[in-house]
């Protein structure tokens, strides 16, 4: 009888040590974000899911308790069974046998199973836990964590931090899973990747803007409105390093409405901001949407004009382009055949090595007119070239001091 009651109690501490190493397992592997989200599913905020992921910390070295309990009791009464029925050399022999069933029952099949799924385990084991602190002896094992502050150890622990890298593997994962949708997926890393961009990277460069001056009549800025497509036109005084203020295509057809063409766009123009080049992209767009601005003017760092940025150029940087039925679009990157491809002087060195499935050389410059002119040291006459890891680059056309189209195609590597 006293056998029998010994492997009862065998079995049960072998059960409880697989429930418990599951639950010791779900409760480290459950991220903060993952408790809030579970939490704020459940119907009411007494639920034993919630209870427990409020007291994590304390239930886990209530768990941890009763794991190495569970663990010993069933050691004690293995070698007492192993001793009384086969005598002292046995021992050795039952040690193996329970390591071996441990190992496979808590070790692998109740710690996988809860890395694999920790939101379930931790819903499955919950109503279990709060029953078994019920008891006064084990509520007492909450108040251990706190001992921590002993030995230098702070009682409060800080949500832990995730990075954008785990972010964007998460979503990828998810992409591959097919859980949200390719656009989803693309939409994630452009947000990601938009709070580390600069507004120099986003912005219309000094050589792309379109400017009026502002002893411009009102007829001859519509004029310039209405050729380029722009609502918002920025106003120089003494040149394009002077810019005194914008002038909206909106009053300028009020302005003609009135009788008033013959007015110049100085006497009506429109206040404007001014950021440097460095801003982040995420700070700006904030600034822009509180002060309801849609186009500001970058300033680089000798106090010239870098260039112009508006709201739809920060927001297609994490949308895509936004085209209407009026926008002439000019592709940037374009197949040319065989492997080659003819770009734009502007388009960023990023965007082409994904293309080319190549790294190209970084440093101060961003675009391919940049690292050609680092390169070459000067303007390239057209028809020039130059190699660079492996690939070509052809200036096909050069327009005044900028490099406007080049074709890159693709060579033996050699060396860099």
């Amino acid at each position: 009888m006293t056998e029998i009651l010994a492997l009862v109690a065998v079995a049960v501490l072998s059960l409880c040590a697989v429930v418990l190493s599951a639950a010791e397992t779900s409760l480290t592997r459950l991220r903060q974000s993952q408790a809030r989200v579970l939490i704020e599913e459940e119907p009411s905020g007494a639920s034993p899911l919630s209870w427990l992921l409020e007291r994590r910390r304390p239930m886990l070295a209530v768990v941890l308790g009763l794991v190495l309990a569970c663990h010993l009791g069933v050691a004690t009464l293995v070698a007492f069974l192993a001793q009384r029925r086969w005598g002292s050399g046995a021992l050795g022999a039952a040690f193996a046998i329970e390591l071996v069933v441990l190992y496979l029952a808590t070790g692998i099949g109740a710690k996988s199973l809860a890395m694999r799924r920790p939101e379930r385990v931790a819903r499955l084991v919950a109503p279990i836990l709060r029953i078994v602190v019920a008891f006064t002896p084990l509520r007492l094992l909450m108040g251990l964590p706190r001992l921590s502050g002993w030995f230098g150890q702070s009682e409060r622990v800080e949500p832990e931090a995730v990075s954008e890298e785990e972010l964007l593997a998460v979503a990828e994962l998810a992409a591959a899973d097919e859980s949200i949708e390719v656009q989803e997926h693309r939409l994630i890393e452009s947000v990601i990747s938009f709070g580390d961009t600069i507004a120099r990277e986003v912005m219309v460069p000094r050589t792309d803007m379109v400017a009026i001056e502002q002893t411009f009549s009102v007829s001859e800025a519509l004029d310039v409105a209405l050729f380029n497509g722009l609502t918002r036109i920025p106003v120089y005084g003494e040149g394009i390093d002077d810019i005194v203020g914008l002038v909206h295509v909106r009053d300028l057809i009020a302005a003609v409405r009135d009788g008033g063409d013959d007015r110049t766009v100085g006497e009506m123009m429109r206040e404007i901001g001014f950021v440097p080049d460095t801003k982040r992209t995420a700070e700006l767009l904030r600034e822009m949407q509180g002060g309801r601005s849609h186009l500001v003017i970058l300033i680089d760092e000798f106090g010239g004009t870098a260039g112009l940025v508006t709201l739809e150029d920060l927001l297609e940087e994490m949308v895509g382009e936004i085209t209407d039925e009026f926008d002439v679009e000019y592709p940037l990157v374009e197949e040319a055949g065989d492997g080659a491809f003819r770009v734009s002087g502007r388009v960023p060195l990023s965007d082409l090595s994904d293309v080319l499935h190549a790294e190209l050389p970084s440093g101060r410059w961003s675009t391919v007119g940049g690292l050609i002119f680092t390169l070459l040291g000067r303007v390239p006459a057209e028809g020039e070239s130059l190699d660079v890891n492996g690939h070509r680059f052809l200036v096909e056309r050069v327009q005044r001091r900028r490099i406007a189209r080049v074709l890159v195609t693709g060579i033996d590597a050699g060396p860099p």
